[in-house]
């Protein structure tokens, strides 16, 4: 089994019988692209070699022993138990495929969350932050959203009477609780009046959401047009931006402004205004003042290891 030396200690690069580290592939730089995949999902190759693809790979000066994989690092029933030979021929360089590359970062790198309970967390976190800084209550907060989440619906006057509607109300603009109104109407149709509720938001795509921010943030190109055509800004949205470091919500910031810069007034109308949108959002949350997640030196390795 090879092996890699992290912070003076060696790391597998087989995770299991099925499955390879990708964090460690990546640190390694050792994942590159089959020519001819297997299927739609199985088209990277990790190197077992110690050297990078740009050795024995990129440059034809040597076959390579290596496992198919796909973007989560789970083997291809080929190359189970052991990895194959492959010629150069039969293996592309990973960084002639920005996006993929993009992707593989914002999946395996240092500090990447891929669970709904981390990404949420993460999001609390920063939300809690954010509202204690202008002067709010965080146990009043985390009554509000246990409250709501406990319940699943909870109406405004049952949250008047336990004196959690205005931190209700926050945690709805925030995207970790739903806001929701209804139309009361009498007999003839007529409306007579709303009611609201404040319900557990469904985030059923924050995951997803989540590696596609992370993934425009290091310049995936295919991540910032599905970001553009998106649903819109919904509650996993809100949660998945309020889970990115404040880095990593800067790089995304500078990218939609990029595409404002050196065009003239014809062709920024022509910009979605979903980029604005998202802006807006981003700016909203940098206000507040520096957010350092429990893994910070995990972040700024992420950092330091994007693709170029």
């Amino acid at each position: 089994m090879a092996l890699i030396a992290d912070a003076g200690v060696s790391l597998p690069l087989e995770l299991s019988e099925e499955q390879v580290s990708m964090n460690v592939a990546l640190a390694r730089n050792s994942i590159s692209r089959l020519s001819q995949p297997p299927s739609k999902v199985h088209v990277y190759v990790v190197s077992g070699n110690e050297q990078a693809p740009d050795g024995p790979v990129g440059d034809g000066s040597a076959s390579v022993c290596a496992w198919i994989v796909d973007a989560l690092g789970r083997k291809h029933e080929s190359t189970l138990p052991y990895p194959l030979q492959f010629d150069q021929a039969e293996v592309l360089p990973i960084k002639s495929f920005p996006d993929d590359l993009a992707h593989l970062h914002a999946l395996h790198a240092p500090g990447a969350l891929n669970d709904e309970a981390s990404i949420v967390a993460r999001a609390e976190q920063r939300v809690f932050q954010s509202l204690v800084m202008k002067g709010g209550s965080e146990r009043i907060y985390r009554k509000a959203l246990t409250a709501v989440n406990s319940l699943g619906t909870l109406t405004y006057p049952a949250a008047r009477d336990m004196d959690i509607e205005l931190a209700a109300d926050h945690l709805a603009e925030e995207g970790l609780v739903s806001r929701r109104g209804e139309k009361v109407r009498d007999a003839h149709g007529a409306v007579r009046g709303s009611k609201i509720f404040f319900e557990r938001p469904a985030l059923l795509a924050v995951v997803d959401d989540f590696v596609m921010l992370r993934e425009a943030a290091v310049g995936g190109a295919r991540a910032m047009d599905q970001l553009l055509s998106a649903r819109g800004i919904d509650s996993a949205m809100k949660v998945a931006i309020r889970a990115l470091s404040d880095s990593e919500l800067r790089q995304l910031d500078g990218r939609f402004e990029a595409l404002y810069e050196g065009k003239s007034d014809i062709e920024c109308d022509r910009v979605p205004r979903s980029a604005l949108e998202y802006s807006k959002q981003i700016l909203d949350v940098l206000q507040v003042t520096p957010f350092k997640p429990k893994d910070a030196v995990a972040e700024s390795v992420f950092i330091s290891a994007q693709p170029e």
